[in-house]
């Protein structure tokens, strides 16, 4: 082979090289693959409705996302009636408990933010099917226990919708919660879901009070 040959070899090899690469450039990257999808490979269905992250296996189990593993794990459930919740009075109501109703005035909020973040929907990805309404509620600012939004849309004849943000972090604390409609006050940690029941925030999360 002569010299010429072979420098019209390595340039033919590094056109073919040149072309792969544009062609494999062009190809759509994947990002993280959404935990929905995720948990349909494991044969099971995204419950979009729960703020806990499950999966429904065939089954009747339930497994539940964990960030911290970055994997699915049997999901342990609440351990029969929902905990109870603090007032600021000092009386404690079990889940199943609401006579008298709550006042708003017993939850008063100890914290102010006037700021607001960016939403993390990574900490619910379920959440992106309502971005367009949380990034909006959000941009609107606090309307809920000193440094929350709630965000609320419509999901039917006298149905809405909510998910719950934390404003300074970004944090998606619940999402898929439905009622009727739902009153809070920013000056408030309590959210009255109307026929769902009463719901605190406490220790960074929003937790049922009482029904």
């Amino acid at each position: 082979m002569t010299q010429q040959q072979i420098l019209n070899s390595v340039i033919m090899f590094g056109v073919v090289l040149m072309v792969a690469g544009f062609i494999y450039d062009d190809q759509p990257k994947r990002g993280p693959t959404p935990l929905s999808e995720r948990c349909s490979e494991l044969g099971g269905e995204w419950l979009y409705k729960s703020a806990d992250l499950l999966c429904l296996m065939p089954d009747g189990s339930k497994l539940s996302y964990s960030a911290a593993s970055d994997d699915f794990v049997p999901y342990q459930g609440s351990g029969g009636v929902v905990a109870v919740a603090q007032a600021s009075t000092g009386e404690q109501r079990l889940a199943d408990d609401c006579n008298p109703a709550p006042s708003f005035d017993d939850y008063q909020a100890n914290q102010s933010f006037a700021g607001r973040a960016n939403v993390d929907f990574s900490t619910n990805e379920a959440a992106t099917h309502h971005r367009t309404a949380i990034t909006k509620d959000i941009a609107a600012g606090v309307n809920f226990s000193g440094k929350y939004v709630v965000s609320t849309w419509g999901c039917g004849d006298g149905c809405k919708g909510s998910a719950v943000i934390n404003a300074e972090s970004g944090k998606i604390l619940s999402y898929g919660l439905e009622s009727t409609n739902f009153t809070f006050k920013r000056e408030s940690g309590l959210l009255d879901a109307k026929r769902e029941g009463y719901y605190v925030i406490e220790d960074d999360a929003l937790k049922l009070l009482c029904k």
